[in-house]
């Protein structure tokens, strides 16, 4: 069941601030807004499931998701959420698409201002602060423009079967089962899981693994963990091997990526 969340619109304006906390292992369960939503952790992480994929969404990075979008959520770590919605007629400037976006320093303190100026609007308005507040929906919805898209995108399938190895291997990214394995599990042969794969996700089984790898490691760069640190948890026999995957999946190596989030 999918709730439909209607917000309490500011006269005037485009934009509605969003914030709230969540504790580690939070789950929000399956709901959509009539607006389009920005989705931006301003500390910790999350792991969302929307348009047919699960994306980990830290505090460099925001995921748009379009209106009437159904989506859910578990906190990975305690969460601050500064989220926005943006009502119909400017999403649609944006896109009608599920993506990742960059956080610039500037985005970050603007999402971070609305919020609080929300607050301020509910309770109190006034013409300056009407004023700022339009002032702040102006760049806010440039930044978003302008910001580069980033690949935190893991396809997810919707066989039953499937989904509950999907969330295993999500769960433990640094055990990995043999095929066959995994294939008792669901009581299919290995040829069939891998065959399934590819039909419900778009990737073979080995490139889906890598893909789970290079969200798991971004979201560990992300809070300062080193490469060889994540190489362990990640079930590599080196920080090299583990390197040399994360470049032919992102075109960077982890340690140049870790500074472009900085």
């Amino acid at each position: 069941m999918t709730i439909t969340l209607q917000p309490e619109a500011l006269p005037g304006h485009h934009i509605i601030g969003l914030d709230s906390e969540h504790l580690n292992g939070g789950i929000v369960p399956w709901h959509k807004h009539l607006y389009a939503q920005l989705l931006y952790p301003a500390e910790g992480a999350v792991r969302v499931w929307a348009g047919g994929s699960v994306w980990m969404v830290h505090a460099s990075c925001a995921l748009w998701l379009p209106p009437q979008m159904p989506h859910k959520f578990v906190a990975t770590g305690n969460v601050l959420l500064k989220t926005i919605l943006i009502n119909e007629a400017q999403s649609k400037i944006v896109g009608n698409r599920c993506f990742t976006t960059g956080i610039s320093p500037l985005l970050r303190e603007l999402l971070i201002a609305i919020n609080q100026l929300t607050h301020q609007q509910q309770n109190s308005p006034d013409s300056e602060q009407q004023q700022r507040f339009s002032a702040l929906e102006t760049l806010i919805l440039q930044e978003i423009k302008a910001g580069g898209k980033v690949s935190l995108e893991l396809p997810w399938p919707r066989d039953m079967r499937l989904q509950s190895l999907c969330e295993e291997l999500m769960n433990h990214p640094g055990y990995l089962p043999s095929l066959d394995n995994l294939a008792d599990k669901i009581s299919v042969s290995s040829r069939t899981l891998m065959r399934l794969f590819v039909k419900e996700t778009g990737l073979a089984f080995r490139h889906w693994i890598q893909q789970m790898h290079v969200i798991s490691a971004i979201s560990l760069l992300e809070e300062g963990s080193s490469v060889a640190k994540i190489a362990h948890h990640l079930g590599y026999a080196s920080a090299e091997s583990f390197g040399n995957m994360f470049k032919r999946r992102t075109g960077y190596s982890p340690s140049k990526y870790s500074a472009s989030i900085k």
